[in-house]
């Protein structure tokens, strides 16, 4: 393999499951090696491919089954490393949780869990993915990315260690939406690995744009102060569209922005 990156050491650095070490030297090669940035990308493509097809709780099951076979192969062989070949493709497809989620799925409005089968990212950063599904295309939006009316996103959330968290989102027009927990009063404890929201979102003909935060803390978050903060914030289209709500130091906040075309 170019530079010496391995195709699994490329799917476990898109999981952020790498030691710091490692993760440099991945960083560093994907930066300057072709081959490897190619690989890295072909990688987030198949995996995204698989999950515009694939709902979030059968991308669970998979890989609790394919993790039940490698343990029992594992106790067999003692050879821990064939569970990591034999989970990498599902884990890299894990990694970038895309179902779109109907509503009225009897899930009880709880996030599907996909259990990369590595534990908790707990050394990284909380983060939140926000996918764009237009028919059978699908891609990941970052931060600025566009999209536009009818559009449906789906999001997803690492905590990375966090124990409690709150997902709102405020768009061009004003309005302040909360994604999770479903109800102001519900509890806003968090999932370990990957969580897809149960409910997918279309985007409305709000103008500009809509950008969506995600606020981690250790402790419980009162999930009216975020509104109030948020909708304070949406008072000024300008200020939301690049502000933090600054919940205060012990609330960690990230955000990603889609800017709306017609």
């Amino acid at each position: 393999m170019t530079a010496g990156i391995r195709d699994f050491e490329l799917e476990r650095y898109l999981l952020g499951e790498l030691d710091e070490a490692t993760t440099a030297r991945v960083r560093a090669a994907v930066e300057s090696d072709p081959d490897v940035a190619a690989r890295l990308a072909a990688l987030e493509a198949s995996s995204a491919e698989i999950l515009a097809r694939t709902p979030a709780a059968e991308v669970a099951r998979s890989i609790e089954g394919r993790k039940r076979v490698s343990d029992a192969r594992a106790a067999q062989t003692a050879r821990p490393t064939r569970f990591l070949m034999i989970l990498a493709p599902t884990v890299a497809a894990a990694a970038l949780v895309l179902a779109v989620v109907n509503r009225g799925e009897p899930d009880g409005g709880k996030p599907a869990v996909v259990d990369t089968g590595f534990g908790d990212r707990s050394k990284g950063d909380p983060a939140l993915t926000v996918f764009l599904r237009r028919g059978p295309d699908a891609q990941e939006l970052r931060d600025g990315d566009a999209a536009r009316k009818g559009d449906v996103l789906q999001l997803s959330y690492t905590a990375a260690g966090r124990g409690f968290g709150v997902i709102v989102s405020i768009d061009g027009g004003g309005t302040v939406t909360l994604h999770y927990p479903e109800e102001p009063l519900s509890s806003t404890a968090l999932g370990t690995g990957i969580n897809a929201l149960p409910h997918s979102y279309e985007l409305d003909a709000a103008p500009r744009f809509e950008r969506f935060f995600f606020l981690t803390s250790d402790r419980p978050i009162d999930v009216e102060s975020v509104l109030a903060r948020a909708r304070a914030l949406a008072h000024d289209p300008g200020a939301a569209e690049r502000e933090k709500l600054g919940l205060g130091s012990g609330v960690q906040e990230v955000s990603t922005l889609v800017r709306k075309t017609p």
